[in-house]
């Protein structure tokens, strides 16, 4: 669900904002399960993480392309995949039995990178210039790319991402219709099953 909402939270609220609104239910969610003590309650934190979790998915990746500089772009682009695999071998370190951790403190854990995130968003990084330029926020773009870029020397870069943006204005949205298309069927078959494929070989536990 929370995967599903990204794209509209993303596109009207914008990236950062829809970061800030992804740690809101990973810090509660976090909270509840390590506190909990009835069933249920386990599965309201879970569903609260599950949501947190699916609008980080989809935004953190555009979140990182818009910001990111063309030459540096995969690597950035490829550290985000990087950085959840890193987090899940030391969730199952930190889970070791001699460690003394249990399930409960494993999530209580949860709550300070969550936290982070959450002062992180307000304080330190700005909206993708693109966002912006989108909306129409010429100055508050400059701004922020100035930001990023550590120079004042960005109105090339504003131009360009203004051409791109007109570029590609007059194309139509895409629906769900659209992607059930027939003549989109073996894309789609090819692209689902991959990521299918993919959890199945247990690439998150590896």
């Amino acid at each position: 669900a929370g995967a599903a909402a990204g794209g509209v939270f993303a596109d009207r609220f914008g990236r950062r904002r829809t970061i800030t609104l992804a740690s809101v239910p990973f810090l509660l969610g976090y909270l509840i399960i390590s506190t909990s003590y009835i069933y249920p309650a386990l599965l309201v934190g879970r569903f609260l993480t599950g949501i947190g979790c699916g609008l980080v998915s989809f935004v953190t990746p555009v979140y990182l392309s818009e910001i990111s500089p063309p030459r540096l772009r995969g690597m950035l682009g490829a550290s985000n995949q990087l950085g959840i695999t890193v987090g899940i071998l030391l969730v199952y370190l930190l889970g070791i039995d001699s460690l003394g951790l249990g399930w409960r403190h494993l999530a209580f854990l949860g709550v300070f990178p969550s936290a982070v995130l959450l002062v992180a968003t307000f304080t330190i990084l700005p909206e993708t210039p693109r966002w912006l330029l989108s909306k129409q926020h010429v100055e508050y773009a400059g701004i922020a790319l100035r930001k990023i870029r550590g120079t004042d020397d960005v109105a090339a870069e504003v131009a360009s991402i203004q051409s791109a943006l007109a570029a590609t204005a007059d194309q139509p949205t895409a629906t769900l219709k659209d992607l059930l298309a027939p003549e989109l069927k073996r894309q789609m078959v090819i692209g689902i099953g991959m990521m299918v494929l993919q959890q199945f070989s247990g690439v998150n536990a590896v």
